[in-house]
């Protein structure tokens, strides 16, 4: 008994011992978290403290700083870095996409920071190299390339210029290459060729140049610069070789291929405009208008003097540009002032003439040529093809029998081949059937087109209805595929491959062939009748009805239309 007793007192003994010490503890925990609780009121009283002066500074200087001035940029793109990297760091698996938009906020920052002082390249680039280096690390670290970045091209163009002048080459090449994505800019073609030539990449300058020429066929200085690193058996030697002759380019003038284009085309261009002789101002002139571009053209004519003006040449080059412009009674009237007799002025000619509503005026002069003893190809084949255009095909076959068979030129075949064409289309509407004879002349124009130039797509396109019209449509898709491949927005050439798959019963092929063909403002008759027949033949009647009544309302007169809405 007195053992249990002793037994009993030592546990609570015990238990009043542990819970002393557990209430001490507590005790003593409770006195520490007050004193924690103290230095971080007191910690949060500094930081606000602190927050409240940076405010206060950040303040300062915003007030100070022009909004959206250089240096205001450069700490917005510093900023931009410090979340870029921090978010990086702290996120280790981010999807490319998701480094590429957290990269793109920073680069946009960097390159618009340059935009302030594109007139002074050296302020720009006052505090770059630093925000330029740590970009390109962010770059290199996460396994990205400037151009994967969302930026616009004057943005990549900025930001190639930072590369390049902070040593990243590979990163300033991408990104010159990235700003012309969406077509030529001369300022970042100029930095890329920089760029190649500093990398001492031949080839890819020669491949860079290439489509700066392509952009600027008459750019001078990058027309030398390719040729000095072309071989001789190059083609491209032989072309530039023949365009700088034709520019003036007289080929002794020595130019050290080195610095930016800007400086090459002023070295490689030699004496201004207005020191340069007539001939060569009239040559350049020519090569402008030529290529598109009227207004050039006569900006270059304009520095010729008053008598230099005059001359029948000149004149005729503004009557070029002048109808190119859209301008044709004025064209008219300096085509017929510059009194040159020459089958170019003829058709320019007549080309104004049919251009303001005189087809039947232009079609006279033409035949009055063409039956007189100086009757040309080309005059032959305008003629003929203006007389099928107004529906004279009479009148174009006579102009087609002028042409002696041994000067025939593949416009002459071709406009046989079309004359032959509206002759199988109107016995097919009174009889049903085309003859043999008409399916076999237009098998030999094709024929003879073909022979004269296979990269022609005409003679394809002839051989392609002529195989038609005899029931081989595996051979007539052949030869329009061809044709296609050699001229594929030629509205002539649509027409025949749409008509080639609705006999091959392919109608929705054909139905997409013709709504490309309608995006190129082709003969809208035309397409509602091929689309109302790919419709009929696939059963579709009530939408063949529609479109056969749109031909109708288009021209009462079409025939093939009208026959097939009454059946």
């Amino acid at each position: 008994m007195v053992e249990t007793t002793q037994f009993v007192i030592g546990v609570y003994g015990f238990l009043i011992l542990a819970y002393v010490s557990a209430f001490l503890r507590q005790k003593s925990a409770r006195k520490k978290a007050a004193s924690m609780r103290d230095e971080l009121d007191s910690m949060a009283s500094a930081f606000n403290e602190i927050h409240r002066e940076l405010s206060t500074m950040n303040d300062g200087i915003d007030s100070v700083l022009e909004e959206g001035g250089p240096v205001h940029d450069r700490l917005a793109a510093h900023t931009a870095l410090e979340s870029a990297e921090r978010i990086i760091r702290r996120q280790d698996s981010l999807s490319v996409e998701g480094l590429c938009e957290i990269v793109t906020h920073p680069a946009r920052l960097l390159a618009r920071a340059m935009e302030h002082h594109e007139s002074d390249s050296e302020g720009s680039l006052i505090g770059m190299g630093t925000l330029t280096n740590r970009l390109a690390g962010i770059l290199d670290s996460s396994g990205i390339r400037p151009d994967d970045l969302g930026l616009n091209s004057s943005e990549f163009e900025r930001l190639g210029y930072l590369f390049e002048e902070h040593g990243g080459l590979d990163n300033a090449r991408d990104a010159y290459d990235a700003s012309l994505r969406e077509g030529h800019r001369y300022d970042g073609m100029s930095g890329l060729l920089r760029v190649l030539r500093s990398m001492g990449s031949s080839s890819d300058l020669v491949e860079a140049l290439e489509s700066h020429i392509i952009a600027e066929p008459d750019e001078v200085a990058a027309l030398v610069e390719q040729l000095s690193l072309l071989p001789e058996s190059d083609a491209r030697s032989r072309r530039n070789k023949k365009r700088l002759s034709s520019l003036g380019w007289d080929g002794e003038t020595q130019i050290e291929l080195i610095g930016s284009l800007g400086g090459l085309r002023a070295r490689a261009t030699g004496p201004s405009m207005t020191e340069v002789s007539p001939s060569v101002k009239i040559a350049r002139a020519a090569s402008r208008i030529e290529n598109g571009k009227p207004d050039e053209g006569l900006e270059i004519l304009d520095m010729l003097s008053m008598e230099d003006r005059g001359s029948p040449g000149v004149l005729f080059l503004r009557a070029k540009a002048s109808h190119l412009k859209g301008d044709h009674e004025l064209a008219l009237k300096l085509v017929r002032r510059s009194d040159i007799d020459s089958d170019e002025a003829i058709l320019l000619e007549v080309s104004a003439m049919v251009s303001m509503g005189e087809a039947e005026s232009a079609l006279k002069r033409l035949t009055n040529r063409v039956y007189s003893d100086r009757c040309t190809p080309a005059l032959c084949e305008s003629a003929a093809k203006l007389a099928i255009a107004m529906g004279l095909l009479e009148v174009a076959w006579r102009v087609l029998d002028e042409c002696e068979e041994d000067s025939r030129t593949i416009g002459v075949l071709d406009a046989r081949a079309m004359a032959l064409t509206h002759k199988a289309d109107k016995e097919r509407n009174q009889n049903g059937s085309v003859s043999d004879n008409i399916v076999s002349d237009l098998e030999e124009c094709g024929r003879k087109m073909v022979d004269m130039d296979r990269e022609d797509h005409r003679g394809w396109l002839t051989a392609s209805i002529a195989q038609r019209m005899n029931g081989n449509l595996e051979d007539a898709e052949t030869c329009i595929v061809r044709a296609r491949r050699i001229a594929e927005r030629e509205p002539r050439v649509l027409i025949e491959e749409a008509r080639v798959r609705i006999d091959r019963m392919e109608f929705e092929e054909a139905r997409s062939v013709l709504m490309e063909c309608d995006k190129l403002r082709a003969d809208k008759v035309e397409i509602g009748f091929l689309n109302g027949l790919s419709y009929a033949r696939e059963g579709r009647i009530e939408d063949a009805e529609r479109r056969f009544a749109f031909v109708l309302g288009l021209d009462s007169s079409h025939v093939s239309a009208r026959l097939n809405l009454a059946s």
